[in-house]
């Protein structure tokens, strides 16, 4: 069973930010789905680590499109990602020093997190970048 069941609403219209919205979709569930199972310290741990480079990385991508593309909201949405990485390098730094566990609400601030995100910032400003362009 998932966390997240990828939906067409998640949807932006920019297939590489969809796929790389599909994989984050995907490492969250890794996560979840080792949530109980035995000997999964070290798994979890790699998966973390990959969902947190994906992240920094897919985010990079984002705004350097946004930069091209001299989206207007940039700075505001450039601002959503520091935050939300700033959160995940803090989680993750205390979770290699073995002071805090993923855990369900870990994992549901993770998913509630990015489906507020795609659908909320994201679907906003790949559409307001596909109108600019077709202009």
């Amino acid at each position: 069973m998932d966390l997240i069941v990828w939906r067409e609403t998640f949807e932006t219209g920019n297939l590489r930010v969809d796929n790389q919205h599909k994989h984050l979709v995907d490492l969250i569930n890794e996560l979840f789905n080792h949530l109980n199972t035995k000997d999964k310290d070290e798994k979890m741990k790699l998966i973390f680590t990959e969902l947190y480079e994906y992240t920094a990385n897919h985010f990079t991508m984002e705004e350097e499109f946004m930069q091209e593309h001299k989206y207007i909201d940039y700075l505001k949405h450039k601002e959503e990602h520091v935050q939300f990485v700033a959160k995940v390098r803090d989680f993750k730094d205390r979770y290699f020093k073995g002071q805090a566990k993923i855990n369900f609400e870990l994992l549901n601030f993770l998913k509630d997190w990015l489906i507020k995100h795609i659908i909320g910032t994201d679907k906003a400003t790949f559409a307001a970048l596909k109108d600019k362009a077709g202009k």
